[in-house]
Formats: structure tokens, sequence, C-alpha cells
């Protein structure tokens, strides 16, 4: 929710008997041109996936007390069936868990690396920052027409 400002409930007519809701989706920014990322980072694979599969699947079942565990469009219904008797909070809080508890388990959670600060020098300006650039300029112009 930190990412969503500026709602506004719609007065407009929509198709259905809701009202439109607006909203902006901003960004966090760390003022270096980095996004801040707010939640856990995993390092996938090819075959992590296939484990993510696995334990998502044995994390429905086990969530739902589901009773057909091997035939996959029977326990496609029966956790339709499942879903249905659930209020949408409780339903989207089991569904995140199932999800979070399968990818700790399928892949590995990438370690956050602070970005190393470059130092300041006190005496270096823009004057000799131009001066710096030309000069790459002209290195680079001299070895380009003496290897021609």
């Amino acid at each position: 929710m930190h990412f969503l400002s500026d709602w506004v409930c719609g007065e407009e007519e929509s198709c259905s008997d809701h009202n439109i809701v607006n909203f902006k989706i901003t960004s966090i920014n760390n003022g270096k041109g980095n996004m801040n990322h707010m939640g856990v980072r995993y390092i996938t694979n090819q075959e992590d996936y296939k484990k993510f599969d696995t334990s998502l699947a044995t994390n429905f079942i086990s969530t739902y007390n589901c009773t057909n565990k091997t035939d996959a469009n029977k326990l496609d219904e029966e956790l339709q069936g499942e879903v249905n008797q659930y209020n949408t909070e409780d339903l989207i809080h089991d569904c995140f868990s199932c999800v979070t508890a399968a990818c700790n388990t399928a892949f590995r959670i990438s370690k956050s690396r602070k970005q190393k600060t470059r130092r300041t020098i006190p005496w270096w300006n823009d004057e000799l920052k131009i001066l710096w650039k030309k000069s790459q300029c002209l290195t680079t112009m001299i070895s380009t027409n003496f290897k021609q």
C-alpha cells in the first residue's frame, strides 16, 4: 500500500454495480536513481520452479484439507469448492501464506548487498571534471588515429 496514493472513488457509471476507483502508483526512490525493494528477493532457476510447483501444491492441499492429492483436475475442482466457502480476506491471506512458504522452500533468498558509497574528494570540482573529460576524449582520438 506504500506505492498507491491519491485514491478517488469515481462517480461515473460503469458496466457493473461498483464504482470505479482511481489511484496513482508511485515508487520509492532512494534519491540515487535506484529503487528500494521492500520485500524478499529470491534467486530462481528452472529446476527450482519444479520444486516450487510441488511445494505450492502440497501447501494448498494441507491448508485447505483436500482429500484428492493425485489428480490435478479433481484437486482443482475441490479447491474451487473450498475457496467459495472462505471470505475474501482470509482467502487472500491463506493463498499468500501458501505462495510465500513455497518460495521459501524452493528458492534461495538473495542477500541484500549494501552499495558502496564513493568518498567525496574535497578538491575535485566541475572545472576539473570538464578537463578530465576533455583529456579522455583527446586520448581516445589520439589512440584511434594512431591505430589507423
